[in-house]
């Protein structure tokens, strides 16, 4: 599994040899034909957490309240400040802030 094409510039050497008091050498490049070592790197994906299997791609996504936040939830909620808001200031905060923030109150400080 060859990344060599993905080095922003070429390398000479693809091996480096480290001085220690024992050799160390390290190989940045494995050949295609290792089976092992490519099923080893499959299932250490498996394992971990991976955004492909975990995250539903397929979802839309509310970018005035990406993380779908209740108003209710926002600290100024209900007060002058939030009354005051038009609907654009609104979906700022709420695209900005996470309830019980201190994001809230500056962005709220900002409010006409």
């Amino acid at each position: 599994m060859s990344t060599n094409h993905r080095y922003p510039v070429a390398l000479d050497d693809l091996d480096w040899l480290v001085s220690s008091g024992f050799l160390t050498f390290f190989r940045w490049e494995y050949e295609d034909s290792r089976p092992a070592l490519a099923q080893l790197y499959g299932k250490g994906k498996r394992l971990q957490w991976n955004a492909d299997d975990r995250i539903d791609w397929s979802q839309s996504l509310d970018p005035e309240n990406p993380m779908q936040v209740p108003d209710l939830m926002i600290p100024i909620f209900g007060s002058e400040i939030w009354n005051a808001m038009d609907e654009k200031r609104r979906a700022e905060l709420r695209g900005t802030c996470r309830p019980g923030s201190s994001r809230s109150s500056s962005m709220a400080s900002r409010a006409p």
